[in-house]
């Protein structure tokens, strides 16, 4: 992957990370302007982070808040804007952002305060072409597929756990991919509930 190594060490300080994600064993991080960074370890042990010399296309320099995001692959991941409700798709390879919901969701004449619900919440799992996700008390699954040269992702699949009352439950939820079980192919997964106390 191609770095822009005149990049200054330390970030400006009008930009964060708010994000770091491992793709293919690579740590990458993303400001709130979509900026992607690489870390890199030299050869006397330090680290630093690298811009990633990416494309000129529109979704750049946007301002989002991330809900979700997933390492699709060694390749590519996709983060979720909550305020348009949006998923853009990075491609390491081509060092390039694709927007993966309909461009209309992403338009700049798009009212910022009234976001559309979010495909992706949290840290999610992405598994035999499906991403994975925790929402309303169960999972959502999305198909993740290519057609005409532009990414998509379908309606959700919708997996509730029996063993929640409460069916909005699903923003205070970890989830990690366990494996699939031997016999039959079932995909497994870890999932954790927080629990708040109110006094």
């Amino acid at each position: 992957m191609a770095m822009d190594r005149l990049s200054v060490r330390r970030l400006p300080s009008a930009d964060t990370f708010v994000l770091f994600i491992t793709v293919g064993g690579e740590t990458i991080a993303l400001t709130d302007t979509l900026k992607v960074f690489h870390q890199t370890r030299f050869s006397y042990g330090s680290t630093t982070w690298l811009r990633c010399k990416t494309d000129q296309s529109h979704v750049l320099h946007r301002k989002v808040m991330i809900s979700g995001y997933v390492a699709v692959n060694d390749d590519s991941f996709i983060v979720c804007d909550a305020l348009t409700g949006s998923c853009l798709l990075f491609d390491l390879g081509a060092k390039q952002w694709r927007v993966v919901m309909p461009w209309a969701a992403f338009a700049e004449d798009l009212p910022r305060t009234s976001p559309t619900k979010c495909p992706l919440n949290g840290r999610c799992v992405s598994v035999d072409g499906f991403i994975y996700t925790c929402r309303d008390g169960g999972l959502a699954a999305y198909q993740l597929f290519d057609k005409d040269h532009s990414v998509y992702l379908s309606e959700p699949i919708f997996l509730p756990f029996s063993w929640l009352v409460d069916d909005f439950v699903g923003e205070d939820m970890c989830l990690d991919y366990a494996g699939k079980d031997v016999d039959s192919g079932a995909i497994l997964f870890y999932v954790v509930q927080l629990q708040s106390e109110y006094i």
